[in-house]
């Protein structure tokens, strides 16, 4: 029996063995597991976070180069704007000058309309003043000479033509010097 309970103790010593054994080999296999998983997601990780650098980097690139493009896009848009603003700013300068000459012609006609206006009117006093003249010359003649009417009118009308070719060479003259200062 001795013998018997060695062998159970045997027994159960060498499955305690066993099992000690079976223990320490499988934490070995779970720490290697472990460290195996530790290490490949340690590589996966730093892989991540390469192809991320990549892609931000890339991205990065992306945006400069579309910005490079922008900012072209938008220096010409601004010369074309700077372009068309000299272009306006110079019709706006044209426009003004030629309002300007406008202007200064109305006003020049205007005054040369009043000057004539002045001239007209000056001219019709001075014939209602022959007119008149003319009137109390006939009147005259044929109160002092007793000639009759149609002889003191030819009489008349010779000194009368001759009166009226001096005061119209006159004013002629006057017009003329007028016209000339002006």
């Amino acid at each position: 029996m001795e013998w018997a309970v060695a062998l159970i103790i045997g027994i159960v010593i060498g499955g305690a063995a066993v099992f000690l054994y079976l223990k320490i080999t499988s934490n070995k296999s779970l720490l290697n597991a472990r460290k195996l998983a530790e290490a490949i997601l340690e590589d996966a990780e730093k892989e991540a976070e390469t192809t991320k650098k990549e892609k931000l980097i890339e991205a990065q690139e992306e945006i400069y180069q579309l910005k490079q493009q922008l900012e072209g896009e938008l220096e010409q848009r601004k010369s074309q704007l700077s372009k068309m603003e000299y272009q306006l700013d110079q019709r706006e300068v044209d426009i003004d000058r030629k309002a300007e000459v406008v202007d200064k012609k109305e006003r020049e006609v205007e005054q040369q309309s009043k000057q004539l206006s002045e001239k007209e009117a000056y001219l019709q006093r001075k014939t209602e003043e022959l007119h008149q003249l003319i009137t109390e010359e006939i009147q005259k003649l044929e109160e002092i000479s007793g000639l009759s009417r149609e002889e003191a009118k030819q009489v008349l009308l010779k000194d009368i033509e001759k009166e009226a070719q001096e005061e119209g060479i006159r004013i002629a003259q006057n017009v003329l010097e007028r016209t000339r200062v002006e």
